[in-house]
């Protein structure tokens, strides 16, 4: 075999390994996500939070999407303004999905009386949330998530 078969011979077994390669899927749709995510929160709009939940969402404790969207029209009746601030997200490709770990404080008010002195304590805890993305159709939703009170950083 000559200089130029090996060479034509060492490129296609080299792109052809290179596309069988299982690719890691992108991490751009996260920070869109999460920022629509957030605006959707922050305006109060169950439905809108519900559109970037995967149809088979499961959430901590077993919750269920169908589930969801009253427990959210719940807080959203009680709080007149929400705030949230969230950090950088952690992003790892997990087959075709992408784990996602961020953390998030809010902050809310409401016109209630005795709910703002309830809320006091949720208002200063940060809570680390544990999400998994995957794609339905050519649109990323959470499929899982899991939260809880975020331990202070080490």
């Amino acid at each position: 075999m000559g200089p130029r078969a090996a060479l034509a011979l060492t490129l296609l077994v080299t792109f052809s390994s290179a596309a069988c390669k299982p690719q890691a899927p992108p991490a751009e749709p996260v920070p869109a996500l999460l920022h629509a995510l957030e605006q959707a929160v922050q305006a109060r709009d169950a439905e809108a939070v519900l559109s970037h939940l995967a149809a088979g969402f499961r959430g901590k404790a077993g919750l269920e999407r169908g589930l969801v969207q009253p427990e959210l029209e719940r807080y959203f009746r009680i709080y007149d303004e929400i705030h949230l601030e969230r950090s950088q997200p952690e992003i790892t490709p997990d087959g075709d999905a992408l784990r996602v770990r961020v953390r998030v404080a809010f902050s809310a008010k409401s016109s209630l009386p005795g709910v703002d002195a309830r809320l006091a304590g949720v208002q200063s805890t940060p809570f680390q949330f544990d999400l998994r993305l995957e794609r339905e159709g050519n649109t990323w939703r959470i499929s899982q998530a899991e939260w809880d009170e975020a331990r202070p950083p080490q």
